[in-house]
């Protein structure tokens, strides 16, 4: 599994790893992925490979969700 890049990705190495700037589809930048570490769409934390590369129901934070 390739990890796959945000459409707005911006590389800028300072802010690499802010959630909001962060390159590829993760959980961590996923609308759907709580603070708790949970998915709203499961109700229970995803699997270390899912959170790292994604899964279909991946929804930017970013965009609107309308």
């Amino acid at each position: 599994m390739k990890p796959k890049f945000r459409k707005e990705a911006e590389v800028n190495l300072r802010e690499l790893f802010n959630k909001d700037t962060y390159p590829f589809q993760s959980c961590i930048n996923c609308l759907n992925f709580t603070k708790q570490e949970l998915c709203k769409l499961v109700n229970e934390r995803p699997p270390a490979q899912v959170i790292v590369f994604g899964c279909p129901q991946y929804f930017d934070i970013q965009e609107i969700p309308y």
